[in-house]
């Protein structure tokens, strides 16, 4: 009888939220999905209504300090210039939803430009330092950029040649103006045809307020503000469009679990054209009141150190080789050299961390707290992240717990929740899944699945799996993205760059692990018959770095038909190239 009642129960249940389940099938509570808490909660708020916000708390404070330009701004200078400039650029005919592009090393400049762009609705476009012109070109040509923003000089590398380059492309593909305005301070001549960014905010400055004005109540918060380049297994450039919302409330949910405040010091060296400086590092010292701190104009190990030393830093960043090489620093230099007292959070993300380098931060730096940020670009970026209460073992083998306002589940490749425990590609659904792909709707609609009760789920690639107290274990990658030093590289450029060579009839590329990188390129290539003398390694690594930057070149190049190699690439039965076989060649051959 008692059974019978209880089965009755169950019914009734099952109808109350929306029809019986089968006995045998398991509960939502053994299945692979979790939901995050719903604290803090969501914000409203754009890019410009988040400074305008802080300002008035925190005026007078520093917010961004450039060591290696010993410039720095307050709340209040930050908020005036950027909004100059943010006038300056509609002075130009820039209207909500044009497309502007900033390609430059870490600097208070370019968090003007990214509030700028933000307060009057401009989507910024953020491109990698390492481009080549050729890359440069072709992103501001497919993101259908209006302006571009770039220094003089990045590192010792002239951009007036490419500042030359895209002028020319554009002009022979495009009726459309396009601006180019120079990051430089002072008066300085630029190459013909550029702006001084000075003189665009002194202009600025002399735009009607109620023409800004106008402008800023225009935007939304679930506008685009940022466009990243990333691209697919199929080689071609995406472009990923993230909102306000998506970007302020990640960096809410960061800065909550790192238990972030006003005298916090952001050591940042993550680069501003990767989400995690843009989100981690602009944005969420701005949410919090903190001072951000640019140590370089891009990564210096020495220079972080210094900075952590002088200015106090209480948190740093970085992918793994960038934390081997603060330890690597530190070890070279007599004791006492850097002072790293100050620092109580470390966070890494961007690649698998070894347990090795969590003990070293622990023991050599003496972090107290680290902690794992999991995510990608599309999903704003941040989906895992531990907390600075998180024990040492919980940190080094987990990446936390799903953030704030998202759902995670752990899929089979039929799509069905896989129980706890077992392994599955995670998707992620939730305020920070990005918009799409800019003008893709196939590579969209590749990425995001909208399921019958109107949940849209973004396919991630990654596979991992989840514990009875939601904690999440990455495992591997479904598809075959290289991860070098946190910089995302994709098989098919790199394959594509090979095979123009005249000596290349066919190549196959795969990430073989490495200890200081994580992983590198390792190309396996065949030579077209008839082509005459093969070329060296070293020849088809310029070939590729022609056109390619550096971080793809790649380190081992291996000749199909060789000894030790293989005669064919193995294949199969669909003649699909097996590059687990590859990497396992790739292993062998240089012993790991």
């Amino acid at each position: 009888m008692a059974s019978k009642s209880l089965k009755r129960l169950q019914q009734t249940l099952g109808h109350l939220t929306g029809g019986a389940r089968n006995s045998d099938a398991p509960q939502e509570s053994q299945l692979s999905i979790v939901r995050g808490p719903s604290e803090p909660p969501l914000s409203s708020e754009t890019l410009g209504g988040l400074l305008e916000r802080q300002v008035k708390v925190f005026g007078d404070r520093c917010a961004v300090r450039c060591s290696w330009t010993g410039q720095q701004l307050t709340y209040q200078e930050l908020h005036s210039r950027s909004r100059a400039l943010a006038a300056g650029l509609l002075s130009l005919g820039l209207t909500r939803g044009d497309h502007i592009a900033i390609m430059a090393g870490n600097c208070e400049q370019y968090v003007e430009v990214i509030f700028a762009a933000g307060l009057v609705g401009l989507p910024l476009v953020v491109l990698n330092t390492n481009y080549t012109n050729d890359e440069v070109e072709n992103a501001v040509h497919r993101a259908e950029c209006r302006l571009f923003f770039t220094t003089p000089f990045i590192g010792s590398r002239n951009m007036a040649p490419t500042i030359k380059s895209i002028r020319d492309k554009h002009l022979a593909s495009s009726t459309d103006p396009l601006n180019f305005v120079l990051l430089q301070r002072g008066d300085g001549q630029g190459p013909d045809g550029t702006i001084s960014y000075e003189s665009l905010i002194l202009q600025g400055f002399e735009v009607p307020p109620r023409e800004l004005e106008r402008a800023e109540k225009a935007v939304r918060a679930d506008d685009v503000c940022s466009l990243q380049f990333t691209s697919g297994t199929t080689g071609q450039p995406k472009v990923a469009m993230l909102t306000h919302s998506g970007l302020i409330n990640n960096c809410i949910g960061s800065g909550d679990r790192l238990q972030l405040s006003e005298n916090d010091v952001l050591c940042c060296v993550v680069p501003l054209f990767h989400c995690f400086g843009l989100v981690l590092g602009v944005l969420m010292s701005t949410a919090f009141g903190s001072l951000l701190v640019f140590p370089s104009e891009s990564f210096s190990p020495a220079r972080a150190l210094q900075s952590m030393t002088q200015d106090k830093c209480t948190l740093i960043y970085g992918v793994p080789t960038m934390h081997t090489a603060y330890i690597q620093e530190v070890l070279s230099q007599p004791p006492g050299t850097y002072d790293l007292s100050s620092v109580r959070v470390a966070i890494t993300g961007g690649a698998a961390t070894p347990m090795k380098l969590f003990k070293e931060i622990r023991d050599i730096l003496q972090v107290p707290h680290i902690v794992q940020a999991f995510g990608m670009t599309e999903c704003s970026p941040v989906t895992f992240l531990n907390t600075v209460e998180d024990s040492f073992e919980t940190f080094s083998t987990t990446v936390g717990k799903v953030m704030p306002h998202v759902t995670a589940k752990v899929v089979d490749t039929d799509g069905k929740t896989v129980p706890l425990g077992q392994r599955g590609e995670i998707l992620i659904a939730g305020y920070n899944s990005f918009r799409g792909y800019w003008k893709n709707p196939k590579g969209t609609e590749e990425m995001l699945h909208k399921e019958e009760d109107g949940t849209v789920w973004l396919r991630t690639g990654d596979e991992v799996t989840f514990d009875k107290d939601g904690f999440c274990r990455v495992t591997g990658r479904i598809k075959d993205i290289i991860i070098r030093g946190g910089e995302n590289i994709y098989p098919a450029e790199i394959e594509d760059s090979l095979v123009q060579h005249p000596a290349v009839i066919q190549a196959s590329v795969v990430g073989i692990k490495d200890a200081r990188y994580g992983e590198v390129v390792a190309a396996f290539v065949q030579q077209e018959e008839g082509s005459g003398t093969r070329p060296s390694a070293s020849e088809l690594q310029t070939w590729v770095g022609k056109t390619l930057a550096r971080h793809k070149i790649p380190t081992y190049i291996w000749w199909i038909g060789d000894k030790d190699v293989c005669e064919t690439l193995p294949q199969t039965a669909s003649g699909k190239v097996r590059k687990v076989a590859l990497r396992d060649i790739g292993a062998r051959l240089i012993g790991a």
